[in-house]
């Protein structure tokens, strides 16, 4: 027997044991990023504490919370706009009243080292915050005015090694009124603003020594597109040769423009789009891109996770692969996939409980051509626009229309299945959420009418029960739904429509309320929050400008 024992704890000391459980770990708990690929540089001590703190932290990530927040003490600004975790352990806040903190959370003293930048008695209009490739330096840029008609951007550098964490000033952008800093990408050297419904790409010099240059996108109103004057862009993402763009109401996919070229603003060429006509977005979580080459097929894909909010209908989270051909004259793909809800009213038809089965997606495709002549693509489940125009308006495939089906749809739903078309308002909404640089967690501070508790709800993005190729899902559903009633003799086509409705369906966010809070006083309302994903770590902002930090306890 103890010759056993001692072989068996021998093999749990072997670096490729523990190597294989944390590959096996991979898409479905969060991992550091210098973990994600190649780990033959750890030893096998460190991969075991790895696997062992991911295990933990997932088995911990749905349960209570024992302890209370801990307040982050030498905090300067009271109007806080915004919070961000990076890397699980640097707390940033941005405050509008020309304050900029920063707190190293792995210091272990109760009073935290603590940083900040003071901007001047302007205000902070927005910002964005960024690592550079090395994982060392951290970049913050945000948006201000000096004076009446003298907007500027300013560039921050903090160099997360340095024990001061002294934030050093190393560059100025002019900008307009009304610009909202939307992205920042130290390896390309660019700052993305937004106005309303355009874009402006700004690339500063290298070194710092210049000026800038800078390319705008401006999108026309056509007299059938009014609802456009309604929307507004809410956040971006710089892929390579395209712009990503989530609009109030749309998703649109643009060229990048050059940014050496003719600096006074453009029309937007022809763009994908894919519309949301039964919504009104009014923020948006995006996760960090993944990028795939395929030198194979020729092109380049991205995938992005997006929690995006409804102030009347709920959170909604969706998946995004962005396929670019190296070639310009070859058809770029754009896939919407709606895999989850957290609904506020009752007329969304959900597939159900995340525990009741696995759940198809409601997918959307869209194929658009850069060039006069359309190539036909090779993708299942899409077809190519069959116009010869010279800008040819995408085509949709899609196993729904709209998440809201057709009244006899839902009165059949609702007889069968007993679900609710009502669309009475519940008694909660969602006063703060953020969601995980991976888009595998998240979590939101509700609120429910006329009560004074704030209860943070945490869930799983991707259940691991429902972690399935989102193309076979959604391949799967549309089969079946073109198969009707051929493979079931004389059943009832209506009982048909209805399962085949619901295998379309997405799924219901399974919420876990994990920590509340109750006050009387609206200065302790939580209006700002981050996550940092990897090891569970929520960082909470309330009215009066607090930072509070509410940990697993692993």
């Amino acid at each position: 027997m103890l010759l056993t024992c001692n072989h068996l704890a021998e093999i749990t000391k072997t670096k490729s044991l523990w190597a294989n459980l944390l590959k096996r770990q991979r898409g479905l708990v969060p991992l550091p990023p210098d973990t994600r690929k190649n780990v033959d540089g750890w030893s096998a001590a460190a991969l075991e504490r790895l696997v062992s703190s991911n295990e933990l932290v997932e088995a911990l990530w749905l349960i209570p919370r024992q302890s209370a927040p801990v307040k982050l003490e030498e905090r300067r600004g009271e109007l806080l706009i915004g919070l961000e975790i990076i890397l699980d352990r640097w707390i940033l806040s941005v405050y509008a009243d020309g304050y900029i903190n920063l707190w190293d959370d792995e210091d272990s003293s109760l009073k935290k080292q603590c940083s900040f930048a003071y901007t001047g008695k302007d205000k902070i209009s927005s910002y964005q915050a960024a690592l550079d490739d090395s994982g060392e330096k951290l970049m913050v840029v945000v948006t201000n005015v000096y004076m009446p008609g003298d907007w500027k951007a300013i560039l921050y550098e903090v160099q997360l090694s340095d024990p001061e964490l002294q934030f050093v000033h190393v560059y100025t952008i002019p900008t307009t009124s009304s610009r909202i800093a939307r992205q920042l990408c130290p390896a390309e050297r660019i700052v993305a603003f937004s106005q309303l419904s355009s874009i402006n790409i700004v690339r500063w010099p290298e070194n710092y020594e210049g000026t800038p240059t800078s390319a705008s996108i401006v999108k026309p109103f056509q007299f059938d597109e009014l609802e456009e004057m309604f929307t507004t862009v809410l956040a971006l993402r710089c892929l390579d040769k395209c712009i990503f763009v989530f609009k109030t109401r749309s998703i649109e996919l643009y060229p990048m423009p050059d940014s050496d070229a003719d600096p006074q603003p453009t029309l937007s060429p022809s763009t994908l789009r894919h519309s949301f006509p039964s919504y009104n977005f009014r923020e948006v979580r995006i996760s960090d891109v993944e990028a795939e080459q395929c030198p194979a097929e020729s092109y380049n894909r991205y995938t992005l996770a997006l929690l995006a909010s409804d102030v009347i209908q709920g959170l909604f989270h969706f998946t995004v692969n962005i396929t670019v051909p190296y070639e310009s004259f070859e058809q770029s793909l754009l896939e919407v996939h709606l895999t989850a809800i957290h609904a506020m009213v009752n007329n969304i038809p959900l597939h159900g409980h995340p525990g009741a089965g696995p759940g198809s997606t409601l997918t959307t495709r869209l194929w658009f051509s850069n060039s006069s002549e359309s190539a036909h693509p090779n993708p299942s489940e899409s077809s190519a626009p069959s116009s010869s125009s010279a800008t040819p308006t995408p085509r949709s495939t899609s196993t729904m229309d709209e998440l809201h089906p057709s009244p006899n749809f839902l009165r059949r739903l609702h007889d069968s299945h007993g679900v609710s078309t009502s669309g009475r308002l519940t008694s909660s909404f969602v006063a703060a959420y953020a969601m995980g640089s991976q888009g595998m967690r998240a979590i939101w501070v509700e609120r429910r009418r006329g009560d004074t508790m704030r209860r943070i709800v945490s869930c799983q993005l991707q259940p691991k029960h429902l972690l399935t190729p989102l193309s076979s899902s959604s391949s799967a559903s549309a089969s079946g739904s073109r198969s009707g009633t051929e493979g079931n003799g004389g059943s009832n086509p209506d009982e048909n429509g209805i399962e085949s409705g619901l295998e379309a369906l997405p799924w219901a966010i399974d919420g876990h309320v994990i920590y509340s809070i109750q006050s009387y006083d609206l200065r302790e309302d939580i209006t700002s929050c981050a996550l940092g994903e990897v090891s569970g770590k929520i960082v909470l902002g309330n009215r009066a400008g607090d930072v509070f930090v509410l940990d697993t306890g692993a």
